[in-house]
């Protein structure tokens, strides 16, 4: 049983006097020296001088009473500690534009609006809002119905520049699923083709369900995986494509010269892209590959699929030229960067202090993972900005990428303003990067 430990020989599981206010533990000074950092994972451990040795220790609660932590649950976080301070040494040592001035080149686009909601949403039909659209099939989803709303209204804000050409566009929506992001946009831009997306046909059911019930009838869609999308398009859209598949969707902007407005997530599974597979394991099949199957036959379908995975680009972390040549082990440090940056928010209605400075260094993490997104766009001709969603902080995946090419005059114009050097914000996530010495040049990742 879990609320159950066991004991080992020559070992107390409690520490005398931590019960009734008493001693504290041998070996601190203070109560306080039992520094309690509570991990995402949903366990807590303990910090000290006298961990190395203890094959388990006590842990004070809010409240004051002691709590067991198991022998393996006191190495994962021995290990998270020090990973963390290994990314803060990392992303301390990167230089512009990321590194500790990192956001220094973010706009917050709350700030753009000078709050309140950029759209009418009483106005819309219920099938193009999420919030209503959700808690109609699952009324406890209000959290993430809301965030729904502002991932929209974020790119609402970025994708009315755009489509302010007189020209009529063609925006896809890679990994629409089931519409959240793209029905909504096809009704507010009815001006302007959009297609949706997705490897998932159940998926894009719903999302034509939705569409005809809204009235919406410039939107079609595309069942197929995002690198396999082979038409012209003039604006690449994907909210929350997991791992590398918001790289394709980029990629296949950079293909077609577009423009593109991506937020990702699951920077986590980045881990299958480094290995050479897709976005959810670390190897691709012989279909995925190109090569014929018996059931393929040997045929048009078998030459039309190698073709296609021959054109298939492949993704490379670091994405940038800029990070490859910054860290010193380029895969193994950015691979770290990716697992810290891979993070949910804390459920806890009063999280400690150590519990926001982890959340706050994954999300720098993830930012430079995002900076190094830009930074390969921005070597290949585009002009790039890293934007915050409005609410931000009330998500976990709240970095929002746009680009536009260089040689799209008529769009220049229109985002000059976006690009232009942000006013100074402070944060407290370059104080937490400053804040804590450098693990060292010589220690490993």
């Amino acid at each position: 049983m879990r609320a159950q430990h066991k004991q080992h020989e020559g070992q107390e599981h409690m520490c005398q006097g931590v019960q009734g206010g008493g001693e504290v533990a041998a070996g601190a000074e203070t109560r306080e020296d039992l520094t309690e950092i509570s991990c995402m994972q949903g366990f807590q451990k303990k910090a000290t001088g006298v961990l190395n040795g203890i094959a388990e220790l006590p842990v004070i609660s809010a409240d004051g009473a002691p709590i067991q932590i198991g022998r393996n649950k006191l190495y994962r976080g021995k290990r998270r500690v020090r990973e963390i301070a290994q990314v803060k040494n990392i992303i301390g040592d990167l230089p512009p534009p990321g590194g500790p001035t990192a956001l220094e080149g973010v706009t917050f686009l709350d700030d753009l609006e000078g709050g309140g909601s950029i759209i009418d949403w009483d106005a819309l039909p219920a099938s193009c809002d999420p919030r209503r659209f959700l808690q109609s099939k699952d009324p406890s989803t209000s959290g993430r119905a809301m965030r729904k709303r502002w991932q929209v209204e974020s790119f609402c804000l970025l994708l009315r520049r755009l489509l302010s050409t007189p020209q009529r566009q063609k925006v896809v929506d890679f990994g629409c699923g089931t519409g959240c992001l793209v029905v909504p946009l096809a009704h507010l831009f009815p001006a302007h083709q959009f297609v949706g997306l997705d490897m998932k046909a159940q998926a894009l059911r719903i999302l034509e369900d939705r569409a005809l019930a809204a009235g919406v009838q410039n939107l079609s869609t595309v069942l197929c995986m995002v690198e396999h999308y082979d038409e012209p398009f003039d604006v690449s859209l994907a909210l929350h494509a997991c791992g590398n598949a918001t790289d394709h969707a980029l990629l296949q902007a950079q293909r077609r010269r577009a423009a593109y407005i991506v937020s990702p997530c699951c920077v986590g599974k980045l881990k299958f892209s480094m290995a050479g597979g897709p976005s959810f394991r670390s190897r691709r099949t012989k279909r995925e590959r190109g090569v014929a199957t018996v059931c393929d036959g040997q045929g048009k379908d078998a030459a039309q699929r190698e073709g296609r995975a021959q054109r298939t680009p492949q993704v490379r972390h670091p994405r940038s030229q800029w990070m490859r040549t910054a860290l010193r082990e380029p895969e193994q440090q950015f691979k770290l960067l990716a697992k810290i940056g891979d993070f949910a928010l804390s459920t806890a209605s009063t999280p400690t202090a150590l519990e926001e400075d982890a959340e706050t260094v994954s999300r720098l993490c993830k930012l430079h993972l995002e900076i190094d997104r830009n930074e390969a766009a921005k070597e290949v001709g585009y002009r790039v900005g890293l934007f915050k969603a409005i609410h931000h902080d009330r998500m976990a995946k709240g970095d929002v990428l746009a680009g536009v090419p260089e040689e799209r005059i008529e769009w220049q114009e229109v985002w000059a303003p976006l690009f232009c050097p942000p006013s100074p914000r402070p944060s407290h996530l370059v104080t937490a990067v400053m804040s804590e010495s450098h693990v060292g040049p010589q220690d490993p990742v």
